[in-house]
Parts: structure tokens; sequence; C-alpha cells
């Protein structure tokens, strides 16, 4: 059976990255390029051969690293530049976001934007001086050739060494002061969130839902913010904006009618033609969303949508020994979307003239396509659905139902698109939360199981010496975990301890919690560094609070801190959270916009949560009491499951909120508490 460096391997002398197992890596193995990974020798021919460093940053799924590979590294004469001028490096960002998240904030910084891939230029000691993403092979876009950009940098670097090592030490400057936070006096409360709102309210699209124009991502941190601040104030319109986005993200061509799951974004404003790579972490953070919006709406849709999302995940990017996968490519066959996108002739000949008919117009597939070479993107017209008659859409549903399942089993036999199989710790943990929030929601056995084999393969295969490791593909581990590979993981830990009251969740999150306070927590300033003590000294150590595609390793840390000081009464927690949103408060009065999974937490913080204690004797069915339990849907709310005759849970839980709780007729009692005072309790 060939591995996937067998398949790379076409050539007799790959680079050195046939020796890696990043797919992404893998993926420019047998380029012309003398490529680099990311180490030590390479920093040292460069400083030998005093040769400027080219830097390149991408992912095994992006559709632009692919078509920058396809016109420059795979040609013969660019790579001859390359290798006389530059000593090259190759970098997966997935496998080390430190490396990414420095880089892009120069590139950002130079360009006032950013993406990938990401091509920046440095001195031999990784100090960058000019930066870009995607640059063509031929001079066109506004944009000089590839080949141009190399001789115009390496004139540079040899003939002004003196303003280029300027310009280069004024960049670290600012990457500095970027990271320098401290401390504010500024006020907290819930103004804060009342201003981001009404900056959410000037970018909002009132047609299309989501926020600005095009490209439109999902920003679910954005729509989290929206629905607690209708939980906390029952102005509807927030909510409306928040079913809005998300009514017309899984009736539109970003998600995926057919096979469930949903693109990385929308590339116009109405979500109709997505950028056809579908990522693990946006998949995470949507099904989630979704169940919540089912828990407060009770609308099945958003169950119906959830549910087929997390089939796909179970599908297509779970590991049957544990783990989920990364990513799925936006091409097959060389061809973005062709996975995806339909003629019209093709679905006629599949379902009948009749059913085709139908099927085409209600899911905006036309001759000519909305898409590219006469091709559709399917999408939903529910405007035009919800015109028909109850029994007219009972009909329809049992002609789409029929015709879905014969599309995707032809779908089936194209050409899949590459998939990413390496593990990423972070990502998982916001997959768990989801698959934590599924069980508690939609009750079904086979959500959990597939939660505890995922924590049982992290901990087997990704823990190792009393340290998280950040990325497991072809049975090698490596890498140090990075602060969201903590925080999200003892997130995921601490839901599922909400929706088991499994003990065993709890005490590894407070060990995880342990090691990353003890090696990522700044002492002296406060928050968390986004790179451990164990990990490469790099030119600058970042702190994170921005959102990007997902919620900053920061703010979930705080949640973390909140939960566990909420449910352990440690002492220590509470100030560290407390500090730490202290020194993020000019970002919070600055980037409000920016930081949205921050203001949930500070809601948490400023709008303590409720307490719901569940008091059951060793005789009541568990399976049972959570099936009540997970009824009770309240915003924050922290579930304390405690037994009369077993105290050891107790050993866990020091918390004032529990003494004198009791069962009612000897039957499981619940006690829902606010700001110290409960509510009269009730049997369940």
């Amino acid at each position: 059976m060939k591995t996937i460096k067998d398949f790379f391997m076409k050539k007799k002398e790959p680079n050195r990255l046939i020796n890696e197992t990043s797919p992404y890596l893998l993926q420019h193995a047998n380029n012309p390029v003398d490529w680099y990974p990311w180490g030590i020798e390479a920093f040292e021919k460069a400083k030998k051969e005093d040769k400027p460093i080219f830097l390149s940053v991408g992912y095994s799924a992006c559709h632009w690293c692919h078509v920058m590979e396809h016109e420059s590294f795979e040609d013969e004469e660019t790579a001859k530049i390359m290798n006389e001028l530059f000593i090259n490096i190759k970098v997966d960002k997935e496998e080390r976001p430190d490396v990414d998240t420095i880089y892009m904030s120069v590139v950002q910084m130079l360009t006032g934007h950013g993406g990938w891939p990401m091509s920046v230029f440095m001195t031999p000691d990784m100090k960058p001086f000019y930066g870009g993403t995607y640059f063509p092979n031929t001079t066109r876009y506004n944009m000089p050739s590839f080949k141009q950009v190399l001789h115009s940098v390496e004139k540079y670097y040899r003939d002004k060494k003196d303003s280029l090592e300027k310009n280069a030490d004024n960049i670290l400057k600012n990457l500095n002061q970027i990271n320098n936070f401290s401390p504010s006096k500024n006020d907290l409360s819930y103004k804060n969130i009342e201003k981001a709102i009404l900056n959410l309210e000037n970018y909002f699209d009132g047609e299309n839902g989501g926020f600005g124009s095009k490209p439109k991502f999902p920003n679910t941190f954005n729509i989290d913010l929206l629905i607690r601040h209708y939980l906390n104030t029952n102005e509807k319109e927030y909510l409306d904006m928040a079913e809005l986005t998300l009514t017309k993200m899984c009736n539109g061509g970003i998600y995926d009618h057919l096979g469930g799951g949903f693109f990385r974004y929308s590339v116009d404003e109405k979500w109709l033609i997505p950028h056809f790579e579908k990522m693990l972490y946006d998949n995470s953070l949507l099904i989630k969303q979704l169940l919540e919006m089912y828990q407060i709406t009770k609308n099945d849709f958003y169950k119906n949508k959830a549910e087929e999302s997390l089939n796909y995940i179970i599908r297509e990017m779970y590991n049957e020994n544990g783990g989920f996968y990364s990513t799925q490519d936006a091409d097959s066959e060389g061809e973005e979307g062709k996975f995806y996108a339909w003629t019209k002739k093709e679905i006629l000949k599949l379902l009948g003239s009749e059913k085709g008919d139908v099927f085409c117009e209600f899911f905006d597939v036309s001759e000519h396509g909305n898409f590219e070479h006469g091709k559709s993107n399917l999408q939903f017209l529910y405007e035009e659905f919800d015109e028909k008659t109850d029994q007219e859409k009972e009909k329809l549903n049992i002609i789409f139902s029929e015709s879905k399942k014969i599309l995707f089993e032809t779908r089936n036999k194209r050409v899949f698109p590459n998939k990413d199989t390496k593990i990423i710790t972070a990502w998982n943990g916001l997959m768990l939360s989801a698959f934590a929030k599924a069980y508690q929601v939609l009750g079904d056995e086979k959500y959990l199981e597939i939660a505890n084999k995922t924590i049982e393969f992290i901990f087997s295969k990704m823990y190792k010496d009393d340290l998280l490791l950040r990325t497991y593909k072809d049975n090698i581990s490596k890498y140090n975990a990075y602060l969201e590979d903590y925080s999200f993981l003892i997130s995921a830990l601490i839901d599922l301890n909400q929706v088991t009251f499994e003990k065993d969740y709890l005490e590894k999150a407070l060990l995880l919690n342990k090691i990353l306070i003890e090696n990522f927590y700044d002492n002296e300033k406060g928050a968390f560094f986004f790179t451990g003590k164990n990990h490469e000294e790099l030119i600058v150590r970042t702190k994170e609070i921005t959102d990007h595609s997902m919620p900053s390793g920061n703010s979930i840390a705080i949640r973390n801190l909140l939960f566990l000081s909420r449910l352990t009464n440690n002492k220590d927690f509470l100030p560290k959270a407390e500090q730490m949103f202290s020194i993020f408060s000019d970002s919070i009065k600055r980037y409000s916009s920016g930081v949205s999974s921050l203001l949930c937490n500070l809601d948490f913080f400023i709008n303590p949560p409720v307490d719901i204690v569940i008091v059951h004797n060793s005789s009541d069915d568990k399976k049972e009491i959570l099936k009540k339990v997970s009824e009770i849907y309240k915003k924050d709310a922290v579930f304390y499951f405690i037994s009369e005759n077993e105290e050891t849970i107790l050993d866990i839980f020091k918390n004032d909120i529990l003494s004198g709780k009791k069962c009612i007729d000897n039957k499981t009692t619940v006690y829902i508490c606010k700001a110290f005072t409960c509510e009269k309790p009730f049997v369940i």
C-alpha cells in the first residue's frame, strides 16, 4: 500500500521536506526549490552564506497556496533564483502557529492585510524586513511578478544593509509594542458590551445576515455576543440578527447540502459561492452554535443542520482510533469546487426530468450556472419554499430527501478533495466541546463515546512528560502545545463534566490548567503568553486577545479560570482572571468588535452565572437525570452533581453553595441559585 510519502515522491531527489509528516510540507517535497523546514539548520546556513531568508507559510487546504506552488515553486526558473539568492523555509501554519502569528502581524503591519500563502523576507537572525501574501508568476493584478520581487529584495539586502537593518529593527520594535499589555483602570462594565453590540449593528447586513460585505466569514463570536445580549435584555432584535445570519448560512452555498458541514467562507455577500475548503474549527464552532440556538428557539431547523454536520464530521473527519482530522481541500483534480458543483444536465440525468426540474428550481441550479464553467453550487431558496402550502412542502421534502441521497451517492464516486489527516490538539478541543453540547442536547450516546475515545487518544498519544503536544500524524506526536491547545482542551473537559458530571473530566481540566499556569502565565504583568517556557525562543513572545478564525487562547483561558473558580472555589483563579481583564481593557475599549469572545467572558464575569445543584442518591438512573437536566437551559449555568451517599466529589467541589443540599423525599432534587440565593428546590 502506498503511503503519502510515496505519493509525493515523483522525483528521484526530493528536498528536505520529504522527512516531514505535515501533508502541506509533503506537498512541496518534490519542488525544485531547496526547501528547509523551520529549524537551526536553515538559520545557520543563512548566517554562514550571508543570505536573506524567504519564509513561506501556508496550509494544506489553502487554494492560493496551491496556485503559488504550481506557478512559482514548481517552476525550474523561479526555483533557480530562489536557491541561488535565498535560504528558503516552508512552514505549515497549523503546526507552527507561533511562527505564523508573529510574521502575519508583520505582513499586516506592512501591507494592511494578511492571508495565505504568506511570504516574508527576513535576515538570518529571523528579523523580517519585507513581506506579502500571494505573488503571481507574471505581472498582473497590479502586482509585480514573484521573480521581480525576488530580485528586488535580494538587491535591497545586498546594497542597502544599513537601511534594511533599521527597517527590521523598527518592525521588531512595533511587534514588541503590540504585545506589551499593561494593567489599566478602565471601567469594565456592561457598557463595553453595549458598545460592541452597537458596532455590530452598524456592520450588520440586514438582508443577507453576517457582517460587512464580501468576503463574508461565519464570525461565530459576534453571533455569540448577539445571543448573550438578547438573553440579558430580552430584546428580540438581537436574536433575530443571529437567526438571520445562521439561517442564511445554512441555506446558502457555504453549507454542503448533500454531505453536511460548512465551507470556510463566502466570496460574495450572499453566502452563495464559498471558498470550498472545510476546516475542523469552523464546523466545531458552528455546530455548537446551532445546538445552542435550538435550545433557545426549539426550532428543529437548527437541530437538523447540526446533526447533518455532526454526521459529516463522524463520516469524513474522525479517526476511528480517536481524534479529528484538520481540513479538506478546496480543490480536487486541480480545480476548486469541482467535487461539489453540478450542471443541470447532470442532475436531470440522475433524477429524471420531473424530479430534477423541481430540485433544480429550489436549489438554484440553472442552464448557465451560478458558479464557473456553467456549473452550480447548491443553495436552498427557502423563501420560495416558505410560500408553499404545508401539503406542498411535505411532497417537496420527500423529493428533496430522495434527490439528495442519489446526488450524494453519485458525488462519492468523484475524486475526493485531499484531506489533511494530522490531529491538532486545539482544534480537537473545539470539536470536543461541540460533541459535549451534542450529547447534552440530542442525547445520543455515540457523541459521548466519540468524545471519550478522543480524550483517551490525546492523553495516550499527545501528552508526554507532563506536557501536551500540538500535532499527531503517522504515529508521530510533535511540537509542544501552545496556549490555544491547552485552553481549548481544558474548556472541552469542563464542558464534558457539565453534561455528564463525571469527575475524571474535571480532574484532567485542573491538571492541564495547573500546567498552563506554570508554563505560560506572565506573573509580572498578567495573562498568558502564546508559547510556554519549553518552546523555542523567537524574536518576540506574543500575547493574543483578538479573535481570528478561532477565539483567542487568552479569552478561553479566562473562561476556564472563571468556571474552575466557580466549581472548585480555588482562591487563585479569580484574581488571575481579573488581572487579565485589566491588562486587556484597552483592547476592549479600542477593538470591541475584534474581541467578542473576550466580551462574552466579561459578561460571565460581571453577570455571575446561575448555580444549578443536582442532589441524587445512588439508586437513581443517572442517564434519566441527565436527560431531564439537559432541558434546563440557562446562560452560563454552572452545574454541580452530588450524591447524598458519596462524598468523594466534594473533594473537588469545595463550594459553599453545596452546603445543606439534600434530596427531597429521597428523590433527585434540583436547586437553582443566583447571587447566593436559591429558589425553591424541585424534584425531577
